[in-house]
């Protein structure tokens, strides 16, 4: 387990800084200290890794939503947070460039976000609000932790107080942060 445990690591790194079409087996394993053989052996295929790789990323993810109250808040200091690593967002961004990654990614975020933050977040429109906070926050996320655009501390500041009253209102099915 253990090697397959380094492997998923640095492929979540390898995918979420190259991307899926640029990330390769070879490089991955290397970066695991484990021969291309032992890639394909636990994951069969790049496609399957990329999943696995993806999923994990969604399952290790530092926001627990049990309680409603403050998560929007929660949420921001998990995404800013630089001892966090936070690779979902890139991995889904830089998936879009290759149909078949894209398929994948669409597919796990489904299953692993959408389907169960629905069921959590409950009617009414709950997969448009689920699909709405995975909107804002792969956004928000690439925003700052990755693209920074130069803004100054105080306008980022700004823009994580109004990012986590956008999730905490979409949660609390706030008329002017829901869908429409």
């Amino acid at each position: 387990m253990e090697t397959k445990a380094r492997i998923l690591s640095a492929a979540q790194i390898a995918f979420a800084e190259k991307g899926y079409s640029h990330a390769n087996l070879r490089d991955i394993a290397g970066q695991a200290g484990v021969a291309p053989s032992l890639v394909i052996k636990h994951f069969g295929t790049k496609q399957n890794l990329f999943a696995e790789a993806l999923a994990k990323t969604l399952q290790d993810a530092e926001v627990s939503p049990e309680d409603r109250s403050g998560f929007g808040e929660r949420l921001v200091g998990v995404l800013l947070n630089p001892q966090i690593r936070v690779l979902t967002p890139a991995m889904i961004a830089l998936s879009l460039e290759d149909e078949d990654a894209r398929q994948v990614a669409a597919s796990v975020t489904k299953d692993h976000i959408i389907v169960p933050l629905a069921a959590w977040l409950g009617p009414p429109d709950a997969e448009a609000r689920a699909a709405n906070l995975l909107m804002l926050s792969i956004g928000f996320a690439l925003f700052q932790r990755h693209l920074k655009a130069g803004i100054s501390p105080q306008a980022r500041e700004i823009s994580a107080r109004w990012f986590a009253k956008q999730i905490q209102g979409v949660i609390n099915n706030a008329p002017d942060a829901s869908a429409g």
